[in-house]
């Protein structure tokens, strides 16, 4: 091929560019698909139009943000009560007299 000053200029290094540009970019889509669950041809396309490289850089960045999400705190254990023979309020099993009236005296255990 020639540049138009009559100096000819190979055409491999332009092929062996693409096919390299194209293999990383399909690689790239291996990877967001294997590894991290996304999808194979979005990443291909998202390669292809900025750069392999930097749609690799972006897919880990992506994947490690998700990996550290904060979830919610797991629900508390029921706690188990008894029921105060003289206020007939609810009392926790911690507690050996009732805090509202100071009786001692325990009349019925109940899951809540």
């Amino acid at each position: 091929m020639g540049d138009g000053f009559g100096v000819d200029i190979p055409t491999w290094p332009l092929v062996v560019g693409a096919v390299y540009y194209l293999g990383t970019a399909i690689a790239v889509g291996v990877v967001a698909h294997d590894h991290y669950g996304r999808s194979a041809g979005g990443w291909i396309l998202l390669s292809l139009l900025i750069s392999p490289t930097l749609a690799l850089l972006f897919l880990i960045a992506v994947s490690l943000r998700t990996e550290f999400t904060i979830t919610s705190a797991a629900p508390a254990p029921p706690v188990s009560t008894w029921e105060c023979s003289n206020c007939h309020r609810e009392v926790g099993t911690h507690a050996s007299s009732c805090p509202h009236c100071g009786s001692r005296g325990k009349v019925l255990s109940t899951q809540k």
